[in-house]
């Protein structure tokens, strides 16, 4: 494992213990904000770091997850016990995912889809109980998808200086 993936690793896992007490804290204010936006952050932050060095099912799992904090930060959803105790499964997921030898264990998998399926479902409810506005949907569908831009073509031009080897930096993860 090169020392790029090691980093994330300890950062990652830095991350998610910060995430667990932090949701210990939502759990006795769960009306505290400041903590629902450091939740929020850190979702996000899993998501960009994850995505970058291939850890893809950390990304997919993290952004649906920063959904859900993101409806709280925006009141269409509230803190409740269901949402506590999904996010507190979650970061055990999480732990388990920075192992990518897991990506392929069956019951990693099912475990994953069956966690995606619950948070789908806060995702697709409001806190009034009725379902999100078709405007709501039309922006959650177009969030993060790509199908909007089929048959567009980007060029990229990276020129790093030859020194970028030198410390043993992999191209292909900054691209």
């Amino acid at each position: 494992m090169d020392n790029f993936k090691k980093k994330f690793i300890e950062e990652a896992t830095d991350l998610i213990d910060g995430l667990e007490k932090s949701l210990l804290e939502l759990e006795e204010n769960p009306d505290d904000q400041s903590i629902v936006q450091q939740v929020f952050r850190v979702m996000h932050t899993l998501k960009g770091n994850s995505g970058m060095f291939g850890y893809h099912m950390i990304d997919s799992f993290t952004h649906e997850m920063e959904t859900i904090y993101d409806l709280i930060r925006n009141g269409k959803l509230q803190v409740t016990r269901d949402i506590l105790d999904l996010t507190l499964v979650a970061v055990d997921h999480l732990k388990v995912l920075l192992n990518e030898e897991n990506y392929d264990d069956p019951l990693v998998i099912e475990n994953h889809e069956n966690l995606l399926a619950r948070v789908a479902g806060f995702i697709n409810t409001d806190s009034s109980g009725g379902g999100l506005t078709s405007i709501d949907k039309d922006k959650a569908a177009t969030n993060g998808s790509n199908a909007q831009m089929e048959g567009v073509t980007y060029y990229i031009l990276f020129d790093p200086k030859l020194e970028i080897f030198n410390n043993g930096t992999n191209s292909l993860f900054l691209l």
